[in-house]
């Protein structure tokens, strides 16, 4: 299984868009379909409508989590989606999935600073999984402001924690935090990414699952220069029951 620095994946998903001819938006409906239908056949159930909140940033990230709101609002369950920042500077794609949620009248509150978190967290109180779609790959630094406030909120909450991509706060190239979301679960797209493996990765990431999103299988091969291995990968020798370690040498 490959695994890629960040510089890759956006390499990738150019390469993706540009040549193989998939547009963005369609990626992002790929990459957030693909997260919902795995989130409803893991953890939820067609016979009991559940209560979800969705933390969205922004980015790309934030375009996921909208679709992911989306599919899981057809699917039956309450969905309320927290949006932690003003969609000025969004994607095109990012701010029409935000549009369309609107659209169905699932509940969106923004949140902007820690006094509008304490006024508008009761839909979060009642949930049962939280969907973390803050900060994608790209994230670089330290937490700050509402930002840690609400990461310290999910991580306490002792709900059930999906993370997309890679849980927010971690970086993607190093795995290393101050604070991050603590995830149960990391739906992360096409491939495993470095951050999600080294550093304290491991420790945030949960049990990381790949999402595919219609990368070609080719383009993975030209890019990736690491893989994980597991057991699979390593053929062991056979070795005699009678032997120490000092008849090989």
């Amino acid at each position: 299984m490959k695994v890629l620095s960040p510089v890759q994946m956006y390499a990738l998903d150019k390469k993706t868009m540009e040549e193989f001819g998939i547009p963005s938006r369609v990626l992002m409906e790929t990459a957030g379909k693909g997260c919902a239908d795995y989130i409803q056949n893991h953890f939820l159930s067609d016979d009991t409508p559940m209560e979800i909140s969705v933390f969205c940033g922004s980015g790309n990230n934030g375009g996921d989590g909208f679709v992911i709101a989306r599919w899981l609002h057809f699917f039956g369950h309450k969905v309320t989606v927290f949006l932690l920042n003003e969609l000025t500077k969004s994607s095109e794609e990012t701010k029409v999935n935000h549009d369309l949620v609107a659209k169905l009248d699932i509940p969106i509150i923004t949140i902007s600073d820690e006094e509008s978190w304490q006024n508008g967290r009761l839909p979060f109180i009642k949930s049962s999984l939280v969907i973390d779609a803050i900060f994608g790959i790209g994230f670089k630094g330290d937490l700050t402001c509402h930002y840690s406030t609400i990461v310290n909120s999910i991580n306490r909450s002792k709900k059930q924690i999906i993370s997309i991509d890679i849980p927010s706060g971690l970086n993607s190239e190093t795995g290393q935090t101050k604070l991050a979301v603590k995830a149960d679960y990391t739906l992360t797209m096409a491939a495993l990414k470095y951050g999600h493996l080294v550093g304290e990765g491991r420790k945030y990431s949960g049990e990381t699952v790949v999402i595919p999103i219609g990368i070609p299988q080719s383009y993975f091969d030209e890019i990736g220069e690491s893989e994980l291995m597991d057991e699979q990968s390593v053929k062991l020798p056979v070795r005699s029951k009678f032997s120490h370690k000092g008849t090989y040498g």
